[in-house]
């Protein structure tokens, strides 16, 4: 339909414009015309409007933004509460500011720090054949473009999918001191602080507090809870294991940006 709407809107700016040389037209017809054109052309930018502005399908970086507002908050607090599956399974740590704390332990790139006012969400996401498909830092997401099937987000959100159709990725903000998580986590034979040292850890001294803490495996976190496999499993193998795992947006049409696929999640 909008293909058809440009092209009757570009033969009215084609005969519109040749009519204003026509010496015999009168100064009305001549602006009629004009108005004509003026209105032509806005009806064509109102109609592509999509094209023209960013599209948000195409977005590779973000930022995660708490999804409710907390209206009152004592002064005795200083804690997170951290969700691992969608079934909302409730991990209390006490933070005060500055603290980190992994919540998949010391091997799974996956770490929350409190800050001033609210929470600050790292994570380094591999696909199934072990491909970093997303990192996300104090909040601020990036995507590698390459290593993913597909993704959705929206202002608290952010859920990636790679090639094996299998949703990698899933982390909401929900507020100053609750986060929502699930995917496959790939964790490490060592601690992530010797392999990433940019990225935000647990001191060494400090107990990690974990509500899960392996290593050497891959974990698989859904709707019905967690499951751990080897490292060697294939992605044929990981992909059958992680049907726990549910997507959370909508992707029944591509037109669909920011939809969940539960409208009681929203």
């Amino acid at each position: 339909m909008k293909w058809i709407i440009n092209v009757i809107l570009f033969i009215i700016l084609v005969l519109g414009i040749c009519s204003l040389y026509f010496p015999e037209k009168s100064t009305v017809s001549k602006g009629i015309v004009i108005i004509l054109l003026i209105s032509s052309f806005i009806v064509a930018i109102a109609n592509n409007f999509h094209t023209f502005a960013r599209d948000p399908f195409s977005q590779q970086v973000g930022t995660l933004k708490p999804k409710y507002t907390r209206t009152h908050r004592g002064s005795n607090e200083p804690y997170t509460s951290v969700s691992v599956d969608q079934n909302s399974q409730v991990y209390t740590v006490q933070m005060s500011e500055g603290v980190i704390v992994q919540p998949l332990g010391r091997y799974a790139p996956f770490s929350i720090r409190r800050a001033k006012d609210g929470l600050l969400i790292s994570a380094i996401v591999r696909s199934l054949d072990d491909k970093v498909v997303a990192k996300v830092q104090d909040n601020k997401w990036a995507l590698n473009p390459n290593n993913y099937f597909r993704k959705n987000f929206d202002r608290s959100a952010l859920e990636v999918i790679d090639e094996y159709d299998v949703p990698v990725l899933q982390v909401e903000y929900l507020d100053e001191s609750k986060i929502k998580i699930g995917g496959i986590f790939h964790l490490e034979e060592k601690e992530t602080s010797e392999i990433y040292p940019d990225f935000p850890s647990t001191p060494k001294e400090i107990n990690p507090r974990a509500v899960i803490s392996f290593r050497g495996v891959i974990l698989i976190i859904g709707e019905d809870g967690y499951l751990t496999t080897a490292r060697n499993t294939t992605p044929e193998e990981l992909r059958a294991k992680a049907k726990i795992i549910k997507p959370w947006f909508d992707y029944s049409d591509s037109e669909k940006l920011g939809i969940r696929k539960d409208s009681k999640a929203n």
